[in-house]
């Protein structure tokens, strides 16, 4: 009878597998008629790791037929001769223990903010109290010395002239669309500028086109303003009022930056060093009064730069987050 090396099935785990599960079979050795035959005793041990040969084998094809069946399950089309894993414990995502609500204070305060912002332009069409609600101002630059007047009855009258936060927005659409809404001195005195032609591109695309930014101004205020009275009442969350203050200080710096471009020469350059003396000269008299800028910031163009710093430090706070716990 013929005898097997052994050693195959205990190395049985190195070897390498066939794609359907089914191992490769330690080859049979003959052996020479000189040999002894087999004793019962070998036969049996012989036959016992036969048996345990066969169960591993069953065991790896069943295994690897597992991996076949799910991966069918998923592709329809299967390669019989792609070696397939089961997928990786995935991690259980833990569920929120939270939720959020408004915190309706602070959102009265946000509709407030909103409003008020809404409000510059309202007061600007009015014209109520021009001198702490223009947009720009040409200030006048007279020494306190020189303002003191021997006639005590006549005191010294301020020469500086204001222009209403509507002025640009008039002026748009009289020169676009010939519409007539009110005055508009101001826009009308940068846009004769404007044609005659800057020799800085982005100066002359500011003095052009600042009033749409603040179009878009408006608009973002009075979107965000809704939104915030609809978060004082029920339970539904609003989102984004830091990104409307982002966006209307983005517009405010373009309402700044045609102003600043109003004060050059049509042959000079954009000079972004002038953008603080642009928006203090109007507050804080200047030394030199020569080299000061024609026009000036107003409270208003201040006002809309500090309206949404105040909105998107509130906006942080608007959102509470409350744990489930409070359920128990």
């Amino acid at each position: 009878m013929a005898k097997r090396y052994y050693d195959d099935y205990d190395n049985y785990g190195s070897r390498q597998q066939s794609s359907f599960g089914h191992p490769s079979l330690p080859p049979i050795m003959p052996v020479k008629r000189k040999d002894m035959p087999l004793t019962k005793q070998q036969m049996l041990e012989e036959q016992q790791k036969r048996l345990q040969f066969e169960r591993k084998r069953r065991a790896v094809a069943n295994r690897k037929s597992y991996y076949r069946n799910q991966a069918s399950g998923k592709r329809k089309k299967v390669d019989p001769n792609k070696k397939y894993r089961l997928e990786k414990d995935k991690r259980i995502k833990k569920g929120r223990d939270y939720f959020f609500v408004m915190r309706k204070f602070v959102c009265f305060l946000l509709f407030l903010l909103f409003a008020a912002s809404i409000g510059l332009f309202a007061v600007g069409y009015l014209n109520l109290v021009p001198e702490y609600t223009s947009l720009y101002v040409e200030p006048d630059y007279t020494p306190e010395e020189e303002r003191i007047t021997e006639d005590e009855e006549e005191p010294y009258v301020d020469q500086s002239e204001h222009f209403t936060t509507v002025d640009p927005i008039f002026g748009f659409l009289k020169s676009t669309f010939g519409l007539d809404l009110g005055p508009s001195p101001k826009y009308d005195q940068m846009a004769e500028q404007a044609e005659v032609g800057y020799e800085d591109i982005v100066a002359s695309i500011a003095v052009t086109y600042f009033p749409v930014a603040m179009a878009l101004y408006i608009i973002a205020a009075l979107v965000s303003m809704i939104k915030a009275f609809l978060a004082m009442f029920g339970r539904r969350i609003f989102r984004l009022f830091g990104l409307s203050a982002i966006w209307m200080l983005i517009m405010a710096g373009v309402v700044i930056l045609g102003g600043t471009a109003s004060n050059l020469s049509l042959d000079a350059s954009m000079d972004y060093s002038q953008i603080v003396p642009f928006l203090t000269s109007a507050l804080i008299a200047p030394s030199d009064p020569a080299t000061a800028p024609q026009t000036a910031a107003g409270f208003g163009l201040l006002a809309m730069v500090l309206l949404p710093v105040l909105i998107l430090i509130l906006s942080l706070f608007a959102k509470k987050k409350v744990p489930f716990s409070i359920f128990d």
